[in-house]
């Protein structure tokens, strides 16, 4: 015999119902666009406006009024103070200036004697042992004088100082005095070259250069002459 079920009628006063409109007022938050977020503020009624500025001016009278006497009269002292400083001291002071030492310029009496004594052959050797230290022979330099490749060796020298704008015998003194070490024989090639004046006169016997040795050279570096720059 098949089972029946049997379900339990409910009223219709009784069951729930669902409701689509809500009583409940709802407060929507407006949305933040870039002009509410960026609006300027309201600006703040007139009468505000001028209190405010005449606050401001009434405290600017208070303190102009009476300091500014003080003010001046402290800067009129200052200055006689100034004015009333003792001459002595100003004297003394110019002459620490005066009495400063000076670098003194040229070159030692004792690298001209050693360049004065350096001979002809002595030159050539010097010349001969930088060429055998090459791994190629120079070129370009087939018509030159034995006296302008040495200058022209010493002008491309770089840890001498840069032979641009100046001459080469003030290049070499200024190797000497600032500690490089030049070559006493490139002194003696100038001396011998007369392309510069020393103080100290040559000795007794000393010749310079004949014409054939000395033949284009020049008494600045031979890349002046192609930058076209002006030497002291």
């Amino acid at each position: 015999m098949p089972v029946s079920t049997r379900h339990s009628a409910v009223p219709a006063s009784q069951q729930s119902k669902l409701n689509f409109v809500s009583k409940k007022n709802v407060s929507y938050q407006k949305a933040v666009t870039h002009d509410t977020a960026f609006r300027a503020p309201a600006s703040p009624p007139k009468h505000e406006i001028k209190a405010v500025l005449e606050n401001a001016a009434k405290s600017e009278e208070k303190e102009t009024n009476g300091p500014k006497f003080e003010t001046v009269a402290a800067t009129a002292e200052q200055s006689n103070e100034l004015e009333e400083e003792p001459v002595e001291e100003q004297v003394l002071f110019q002459e620490e200036l005066v009495d400063k030492p000076v670098l003194a310029r040229g070159i030692d009496k004792q690298f001209v004697d050693k360049a004065y004594k350096i001979t002809d052959p002595h030159i050539h050797k010097y010349w001969k042992d930088i060429e055998n230290s090459r791994i190629h022979q120079a070129v370009h330099q087939q018509g030159l004088a034995e006296y302008e490749k040495i200058l022209r060796h010493f002008d491309l020298s770089s840890q001498y100082g840069p032979c641009v704008g100046v001459t080469r015998l003030k290049r070499w003194e200024r190797a000497q005095r600032l500690g490089l070490e030049p070559p006493i024989e490139v002194l003696a090639v100038l001396l011998k070259s007369e392309l510069g004046e020393v103080e100290e006169s040559p000795p007794q016997g000393w010749k310079p250069a004949p014409a054939s040795a000395r033949e284009d050279v020049g008494p600045e570096a031979y890349v002046n002459e192609l930058l076209a720059t002006r030497t002291e």
